[in-house]
């Protein structure tokens, strides 16, 4: 799964999220961001149920 390329993009779009909530060039508005980041617990918990759809999709294919 290291080499996954979709985890790679969703990685890299949670960087430029970051970095524009970051900079403050965010619209709130439009991304639907309280101007708030997530607690690293919430964002523990997105990954954790991300991989877990992960895995269900390869226990299908097999």
């Amino acid at each position: 799964m290291a080499g996954s390329d979709e985890v790679r993009q969703v990685v890299e779009a949670l960087e430029r999220q970051y970095d524009m909530v970051a900079s403050g060039r965010a619209e709130r508005s439009s991304m639907g961001l309280s101007g708030e980041l997530p607690t690293a617990e919430e964002l523990a918990a997105e990954v954790e149920r991300f991989l877990a759809g992960q895995d269900g999709e390869e226990n299908g294919r097999s």
